[in-house]
């Protein structure tokens, strides 16, 4: 339930969010979304919420038929992403909903343009990049090793896909095992080139990576421990993804369940959240793993308002008032079968964040309109003030997500909107705003009522974000820290400092 539900939740739409947030729709009916708790929707219902995310892929499309991250027009083309919404629109299309035949086309055309291309996109390995006697390589091999499985993690990707479709070029696949399958640092790609080689008919190399993936640790060890691959993923997705896909197609591997083992360690250690990729992964890996049995179980609910009998052949869910959970909960296993369940706890903290500057570091100043700091007192309704937040990391984040929650009281000006103040005409710090927001690293940015929101990528140099807000409403508002987080790294993120409360005050002298 949280999982999907996470998922159906999730605030921010680059092409993987949408795409994630939306294919749960396609396999959870009325009567799957009742059985774990969740608000049922309609067929109608999700159709139209399937259908409002192709709409908004289909911007991300670009002119060749590959998907760009923000927009159909700007920035790289996404070689892993590209399969991977390929994926969603084929799924949703088999569960009879309405996908647009060009756009499915398109992106299929520009994946077989690129797995032709495979022999000429990876870097040569130096004789030299090799682990010592611990399984350790030299932090200075990192970034190379790390390319080299991004290029064959997407390879395998689109291999995947269009073989799905019997349109993938056999002799590229065998070139991608032959001469490439040792730059995989994860076992998903090998899954993905072992599905793809056995979906064309070469089933002797596809039972090679098969076996190889299910011997293949996740991650780059160096004197850092650095596991971060660059494919949008983690441990968590890709073992996830690779169950999900092996029980998918029926792979009846020896070594199968090795990855649930796995799967299960290391979900059983504290963590903060979990990325999209994530979530979509393990709502298919449990989608495909199932969870019925031929016979039934039964339990008795104890609570402080009595006892209710559980009798049922798949899972179920129960949520608590947590004052009625204090008075404590039993449940009384009636059968002679193992039971798992699982406690999920959720709120609000009673304390703001405290300040972290361990991996990502955030400053948040205000400013007048005339570029000087604004030194506090009270704001008049109308009264405008310039946001400067600065961010940096210490290692480099591709995917960074910086957002500036903002006081009740006010809200967010676009400065790009041509009937309303124009970047170009502000200077803070000898930095003209609109110079400063055109910088390359920044790949989004939204102006939402209640907050800023920016895709970036950070690194060791810091970057300026810059957006005005406008008083409107009197009153004592308290100020949200800036927070940051890697969109695909969820270990990784920040909160920035949270200041005094603004007052806003009506100039015409009511309350």
């Amino acid at each position: 339930r949280s999982i999907v539900k996470g998922l159906l939740d999730y605030p921010y739409g680059c092409l993987e969010q949408t795409t994630s947030a939306a294919y749960p729709h396609i396999f959870i009916d009325e009567a799957g979304a009742k059985a774990v708790g969740l608000e049922p929707h309609s067929r109608e219902q999700r159709a139209k919420f399937i259908e409002g995310a192709i709409s908004r892929i289909a911007g991300m499309q670009g002119a060749e038929g590959g998907f760009r991250l923000w927009n159909g027009t700007s920035g790289p083309y996404e070689s892993y992403l590209t399969p991977y919404v390929t994926s969603f629109l084929t799924d949703a299309r088999d569960a009879g909903f309405n996908v647009p035949e060009d756009m499915s086309r398109r992106a299929q055309k520009w994946m077989i343009d690129k797995l032709n291309s495979a022999a000429n996109s990876f870097p040569s390995m130096p004789a030299t990049a090799k682990p010592d006697a611990n399984g350790r390589y030299d932090w200075r091999d990192y970034d190379l090793f790390r390319n080299s499985h991004q290029r064959f993690a997407e390879f395998a990707h689109i291999a995947y896909m269009l073989a799905r479709d019997q349109k993938a070029n056999l002799a590229s696949l065998r070139l991608l095992h032959d001469s490439y399958r040792d730059r995989a640092k994860s076992p998903l790609p090998l899954v993905h080139l072992g599905l793809a080689l056995q979906l064309m008919g070469d089933q002797k190399r596809a039972d090679a990576a098969f076996n190889e993936a299910m011997s293949k640790p996740y991650g780059i060890r160096t004197e850092w421990e650095w596991d971060w691959l660059g494919d949008y993923g983690t441990a968590v997705r890709d073992q996830a993804m690779s169950y999900a896909l092996l029980l998918k197609h029926k792979i009846a591997h020896p070594q199968r369940e090795t990855l649930l083992i796995n799967l299960a360690d290391r979900l059983g250690k504290p963590r903060g959240y979990f990325s999209t990729q994530e979530r979509i992964a393990l709502f298919l890996a449990a989608r495909a793993a199932g969870g019925s049995t031929t016979e039934p179980w039964e339990v008795v609910l104890k609570t402080a308002d009595g006892s209710t009998p559980i009798r049922s052949l798949t899972s179920e869910s129960r949520s608590f008032d947590p004052a009625l959970a204090l008075k404590g909960i039993t449940l009384e296993n009636k059968g002679s079968n193992p039971l798992w369940i699982e406690l999920e706890a959720s709120g609000y903290p009673l304390k703001l964040p405290i300040p972290s500057t361990e991996k990502i570091t955030l400053e948040r100043k205000w400013f007048t309109v005339t570029g000087q700091p604004w030194a506090g007192g009270n704001l008049k309704v109308g009264d405008m003030l310039i946001v400067r937040v600065t961010a940096s990391s210490k290692q480099v984040i591709e995917d960074a997500m910086v957002i500036d929650h903002i006081p009740a009281g006010l809200e967010v000006e676009n400065l790009n909107l041509s009937q309303g103040p124009q970047a170009g005409e502000f200077t803070i710090d000898n930095a003209n705003l609109a110079t400063a927001m055109s910088d390359e690293r920044i790949k989004h940015q939204e102006y939402r009522d209640d907050r800023f929101v920016a895709a970036v990528r950070l690194n060791g140099n810091k970057i300026h974000l810059f957006y005005m807000l406008r008083a409107v409403t009197p009153g004592h508002f308290s100020v949200p820290g800036t927070y940051a987080e890697d969109m695909y790294r969820p270990d990784i993120r920040a909160y920035g400092p949270s200041p005094e409360a603004v007052n806003v005050v009506d100039p015409r002298g009511g309350k």
